[in-house]
C-alpha cells in the first residue's frame, strides 16, 4: 500500500504575525480549496519544538466546499498561539523562558507541553502535509 499524503504550499506565514504572509499571497490564493468536501473535520499533528506533541481537529467554515488555504493557515496560527499560552499558564518555572546559555534560543520549559528552543515568533509555517485517508494533517515549520 503506497503513501496517499498530498504536501500543501502554505506560502511562508510568521505564526506570530501572520497578516504580513498571508498579504503575500494575495485573496486568489487564500481563498484556493485545498482540502475538498463535504468535509466535516480534519486532526492537525502540532509537534514541532513540542516535547509533548498534541493534536487539534479543524473545522472548515464550508462543510460542502472544505478548506482554504486561509483557513488551514489561521487554524495552526490559532492553535499554536494556544499551546504556547496553556504553555506559560501551566509552567511552575518561569525562569525556563529564558536563554539555556548554549544557544540564542530558549531553554525547554516545564508546561503541559514542554515547548524547547523556540519562541512562537521564531516559528514560520510553510507547507501541510494531508493524509485524506486518515484526515490527518502534520506540518512543515521553520525556525
Amino acid at each position: 500500500m503506497g503513501r496517499t499524503e498530498t504536501t500543501l504550499d502554505l506560502g511562508y506565514v510568521s505564526l506570530a504575525s501572520p497578516e504580513h504572509g498571508l498579504k503575500e499571497l494575495g485573496t486568489e490564493k487564500l481563498s484556493d480549496i485545498l482540502i475538498p468536501g463535504p468535509l466535516d473535520h480534519i486532526l492537525i499533528h502540532i509537534q514541532y519544538c513540542l516535547g509533548n506533541p498534541t493534536k487539534f481537529k479543524l473545522r472548515p467554515d464550508s462543510h460542502s466546499l472544505g478548506l482554504t488555504r486561509e483557513e488551514i493557515i489561521r487554524g495552526v496560527v490559532f492553535m499554536y498561539t494556544h499551546v504556547f499560552k496553556v504553555e506559560e499558564e501551566t509552567m511552575p518555572e518561569k525562569s525556563a523562558w529564558e536563554n539555556s546559555g548554549r544557544s540564542a534560543n530558549r531553554g525547554a520549559t516545564s508546561g503541559k507541553y514542554r515547548i524547547h528552543m523556540h519562541e512562537l515568533g521564531d516559528l514560520i509555517l510553510h507547507t501541510a502535509y494531508y493524509d485524506p485517508v486518515t484526515r490527518e494533517m502534520t506540518l512543515g515549520i521553520d525556525s
